[in-house]
């Protein structure tokens, strides 16, 4: 779900031995929960996947992450859900579809995203001023703009990256890092502040930066808007490429 880059990250980096590299795959198909008449989230999601590196040894191009938060609030699950998910319900049966309350949702994003932010950067003795670029999960303009005036940030430092691809879910993370790091606006020696929140509801937020030795690296990314074609042959290709980038290494 939308957190799903940094619980994932966490997680994986959790079963590496020291000098260990692991694989992280995040993929979400969401357009095949959306109704075709509903607006509300038709417009707003994309599906895409990315694959990242997660390794215990920092190297050049790397992103490095230095203190991880999380958080849930399992009461408010009903603003954005499926009650149908899973086995529970056929395919075509309307509780297999999205839904999700906008403003209930937004209002749960500027309670606990900023907040989860400044403890971080409390344990860390630093302020916002510190951080050279913000990396939110790209949920939708009106969600990141609210947290970038929320947090007092400036737009030059906020990284808003959805309009031809919309909102990734899980993959939105990655894939606008990596899309940054293309453009450009990542680079070496770069403090990031990096924060997801969705679904259960849950949140988490990391502190990167280059002083420390976990690595998520995005080395390749998939995408389309509303249709993902050839999942299976995109994956294929994605993986292989990593294995190949490994071995050469």
């Amino acid at each position: 779900a939308c957190s799903g880059f940094i619980y994932g990250v966490t997680t994986t980096r959790g079963f590496l031995p020291p000098g260990g590299v692991g694989l992280l795959v995040n993929g979400d198909t969401y357009s095949k929960l959306i109704r075709a008449d509903d607006r509300a989230t038709r417009t707003v999601f994309g599906d895409g996947a990315a694959a990242t590196i997660i390794s215990t040894e920092s190297g050049p191009g790397t992103v490095d992450i230095i203190d991880v938060i999380f958080g849930t609030a399992g009461s408010g699950a009903g603003r954005f859900i499926v009650r149908g998910g899973g086995a529970r319900a056929g395919r075509g049966d309307e509780a297999c579809n999205i839904e999700m309350d906008g403003l209930g949702m937004l209002q749960f994003v500027l309670e606990k995203v900023p907040a989860a932010i400044d403890a971080i950067l409390t344990r860390n003795d630093l302020a916002r001023a510190d951080v050279d670029l913000w990396v939110f999960h790209q949920a939708s303009n009106v969600a990141v703009d609210s947290l970038r005036s929320a947090l007092g940030l400036a737009d030059a430092n906020v990284l808003l990256d959805m309009a031809d691809i919309g909102n990734l879910v899980s993959a939105s993370i990655p894939v606008c890092i990596e899309r940054a790091r293309v453009s450009s606006r990542l680079e070496p020696g770069m403090r990031l502040i990096i924060a997801g929140f969705g679904v259960g509801l849950s949140w988490g937020a990391m502190l990167a930066g280059s002083r420390c030795t976990l690595v998520s690296q995005v080395v390749r990314h998939a995408f389309s808007f509303q249709k993902f074609l050839s999942i299976s042959t995109k994956f294929a290709n994605m993986l292989n490429l990593v294995s190949k980038n490994h071995l050469r290494r």
